[in-house]
């Protein structure tokens, strides 16, 4: 057997979190030793970050050597509702032991595409799959099926995943020309767009989508319907963290196809496609998958919707980060750090990489740790007004040093 060739994840790394043997290990036998870019040793924050984790627990994440952090990072924000929320973790427990995936469907199939189809404005049939790269790609496979196109628009900017008709768009422009502040101007697309099997539309998570967006977002809707191009709304970061129906809850505009993923299992691997139940119909075959139906995924996704049901955690998670914003502009006030994005997703940001480098690396390293993701941290309801004082206490103690 041949040797695994090295790669480049920080393996000089300086951390004192007793994790640099592992990580050496993990180099040897797995590609950036994560599964998840965003999560890469040299891509969270620095060099002096913890490079593994073993549990999270409400807001705190526990590393390799047993000390814990509180989590900004929030796991792309996939978990809104914190680590182990009870409801999730009870549903879970319960339907682990089943058997995951049975040869014939089981009921949460069908109570939770119901809850699916009843948190939504739209009359729609639900596809379940695993991930939201799967889901989106699910949503394009069913628009290519009923058009009989391949070619898919999409906006610079956006990410949909990394699956391969994601290398074969048509781009329709910046992405940010859909939060233009020109109210007079209109929605220009490029000549020919009927002959696309979609357009794709990310969900903005850096800007709130106001009154312009939404005007931008109906002219879309009038050109994909005048043209016979199937609109899809990928609300894979969205939904269920920013409005729980996705972008049409806040914008009132309808997608033909919308996906979900991330927050909607909290943690579990759990998506789908929401669709136009004539689309859906008309390619009721298109999309097939052996774990669709497994139980655990469909379980987390019930609890999330129970909870959703039960009480506004958009709302919540709203208040609640901008509390937190509004702690860390105070603590921030004459340091060269600052905060830029919405109170659910936002980042820490600098003229000076150094200064950002050194920010990070105090804050982990403090004696009240925070682990802040350097691309862009998510508030979830664990972090609660206790614990954004510790995060506003850190942080100020931090950037007093620089």
């Amino acid at each position: 057997m041949s040797t695994p060739k090295k790669g480049n994840v920080g393996i000089g790394t300086t951390s004192p979190f007793g994790d640099v043997d592992f990580l050496r290990r993990a180099d040897l036998s797995t590609i950036g030793a994560s599964q998840t870019n965003s999560r890469r040793h040299d891509k969270v924050g620095t060099t002096e970050y913890p490079a593994f984790a073993v549990r999270g627990d409400g807001a705190m994440l526990t590393f390799l050597d047993g000390r814990t952090a509180i989590d900004l990072a929030g796991v792309n924000g996939a978990i809104a509702l914190g680590y182990q929320h009870p409801v999730v973790s009870g549903w879970v427990s319960q339907y682990s032991g089943n058997g995951g995936t049975l040869s014939l469907p089981t009921p949460l199939e069908v109570i939770a595409s119901q809850m699916m189809c009843d948190a939504l404005s739209m009359d729609a049939r639900v596809r379940w799959v695993r991930t939201g790269s799967e889901a989106v790609s699910a949503a394009v496979s069913i628009a290519q099926e009923d058009t009989g196109n391949s070619c898919v628009g999409v906006f610079d900017g956006a990410y949909h995943g990394w699956h391969p008709w994601t290398r074969q768009v048509v781009t329709l422009g910046d992405s940010l020309n859909l939060l233009a502040l020109d109210k007079t101007a209109t929605l220009r697309l490029p000549d020919g767009i009927s002959s696309l099997a979609a357009i794709l539309v990310e969900s903005p998570r850096w800007l709130y989508p106001g009154d312009v967006y939404t005007k931008r977002l109906q002219e879309l809707r009038e050109h994909c319907t005048k043209a016979g191009v199937p609109l899809i709304f990928d609300d894979v970061v969205y939904g269920f963290r920013f409005a729980t129906g996705g972008l049409q809850e806040t914008t009132g505009v309808t997608p033909d196809l919308a996906c979900f993923s991330k927050a909607l299992g909290n943690g579990f691997p759990v998506g789908c496609v929401v669709g136009n139940p004539d689309l859906m119909r008309r390619t009721e075959y298109r999309v097939s998958s052996t774990f669709g139906g497994e139980m655990t995924g469909l379980a987390a996704a019930l609890a999330v919707l129970s909870v959703h049901a039960s009480q506004d955690v958009c709302g919540e998670l709203r208040a609640s980060g901008t509390d937190l914003r509004n702690r860390l502009d105070l603590a921030l006030q004459e340091s060269p750090i600052r905060v830029e994005g919405q109170p659910q997703h936002f980042r820490f940001v600098s003229d000076s990489r150094e200064m950002l480098d050194a920010f990070l690396t105090g804050c982990v390293l403090n004696d009240d740790p925070v682990l802040i993701h350097r691309d862009a941290n998510n508030i979830n309801l664990a972090i609660d007004s206790g614990i954004r004082k510790r995060i506003e206490a850190t942080v100020a103690s931090v950037a007093n040093k620089l």
